[in-house]
């Protein structure tokens, strides 16, 4: 079913705040038309899937049937000791995310009423998790937000080049400007460098190549078919993903699945998912972060047995976040238990 509210809402501009303001207020307004839904249709089982984030509230409260709420994000904070990585407009905007966070958290009563009636609240991380009360914790379980389909992915295929490799959005929080400082600075000189993706940063990120003196070991691919990414992975050794805030990220899960090792900051979901397969790399400054990073590409191009037996193990980790292997363990929630102990209730 299609519902929208009356346009005069969205008239408050087209930024990342104003959508926001929009959504909530879309939940606040489709109360009515979900009852009426569950009036005809006489559902067993709600599940709010998007937005994926546990700040605000979701109108599926409304019903009374079963809810499973997730999986949901928003947990991550920006690391406010690297605040000089971000432009000013980007800094303004985690401003007002952490604010708005903070407030939804301990004055919205419809969110407090969504935590309350939660059956099961799925969440992507811990950092998630922890925006969750405590006395409703148990509720909580961890599971990502995307799986990879198995059939698509290619195994590894090393070249004699050490060749490094990151995927994403060509924006501020990515960070990848980080990335080649670090590649700069590790001095390795067969390092190739491979970003796949394109944003408002590439002109910016072209011009960070060319000062550091790296733009000859630098390819921008910009928007390219799945299947050509697929093999990129495939000729990678390195992931590198210096991303300052982010719940999940199925390119570092797809990176994985092809063996390649990870180099992430030791913050959010890609941390969690690369695990102790991965290199993470501390963050109390931009220098600290950049040193550790270069330190980790070094350590991995001078110790080829360490770099194949990460690939082994990122493989093998990845697995567990295949499609298949995520609708198993979404399947062991216990939904069915779930319905059949609501109605039960309903019946009495």
């Amino acid at each position: 079913m299609y519902f929208d509210i009356p346009p005069i809402t969205k008239l408050v501009g087209g930024s990342q705040e104003a959508l926001h303001l929009y959504y909530y207020l879309w939940q606040l307004g489709s109360v009515k038309v979900a009852r009426s839904a569950h009036a005809r249709v006489d559902f067993d089982l709600s599940i709010h899937v998007t937005w994926a984030t546990g700040v605000v509230p979701s109108n599926l409260t409304a019903l009374p049937i079963p809810f499973v709420w997730g999986p949901l994000g928003g947990g991550v904070t920006f690391p406010w000791r690297l605040y000089r990585s971000i432009p000013p407009s980007d800094l303004r905007h985690e401003v007002f995310r952490a604010a708005r966070r903070a407030a939804s958290r301990y004055f919205d009563p419809f969110l407090r009423l969504t935590w309350r009636r939660a059956d099961v609240i799925l969440l992507q991380n811990e950092e998630s998790r922890r925006l969750i009360p405590r006395r409703y914790q148990p509720k909580t379980r961890l599971i990502g937000n995307g799986g990879y389909d198995v059939g698509n992915v290619q195994a590894r295929r090393p070249s004699g080049q050490f060749e490094v490799i990151a995927v994403g959005r060509l924006i501020a929080f990515k960070a990848y400007h980080l990335a080649l400082r670090a590649i700069a600075l590790s001095g390795i000189d067969d390092l190739h460098l491979t970003i796949v993706g394109d944003g408002p940063e590439r002109e910016s990120l072209l011009a960070e190549a060319m000062r550091l003196g790296i733009a000859g070991r630098v390819t921008m691919t910009g928007l390219i078919p799945q299947e050509r990414v697929y093999e990129l992975l495939a000729s990678a050794d390195v992931f590198v993903h210096p991303c300052l805030h982010e719940e999940f990220s199925l390119a570092l899960v797809e990176a994985m699945a092809a063996g390649v090792v990870p180099i992430v900051i030791d913050l959010g979901g890609p941390a969690q998912i690369a695990g102790d397969i991965g290199l993470r790399c501390k963050y109390r400054s931009e220098s600290e972060l950049v040193e550790d990073m270069a330190a980790h590409l070094i350590r991995l191009r001078g110790d080829r047995a360490e770099l194949e037996r990460r690939s082994r193990q990122a493989m093998l980790s990845a697995s567990s976040r295949s499609w298949d292997r995520l609708h198993e363990r979404i399947a062991h929630i216990g939904l069915e238990e779930i319905v059949s102990s609501a109605s039960r209730v309903r019946s009495s």
